[in-house]
């Protein structure tokens, strides 16, 4: 795995249609929620990690 890429590299499709815009904006509109419970017991410590040196 590129540990700059954790995810993989983004693959644009070739076709992008309605449907495909609404479901990323519900995704990106539901993100910040989402971050919010993944992070909400972590400590100080543990958000100020990084997952790779330099980053």
């Amino acid at each position: 795995m590129d540990k700059r890429y954790p995810i993989g590299q983004f693959e644009c499709p070739n076709l992008i249609q309605k449907q495909d815009v609404q479901k990323w904006m519900k995704e990106i509109a539901a993100l910040p929620n989402r971050l919010n419970k993944l992070t909400e017991s972590l400590d100080e410590f543990e958000l100020e990690r990084t997952y790779r040196e330099g980053s």
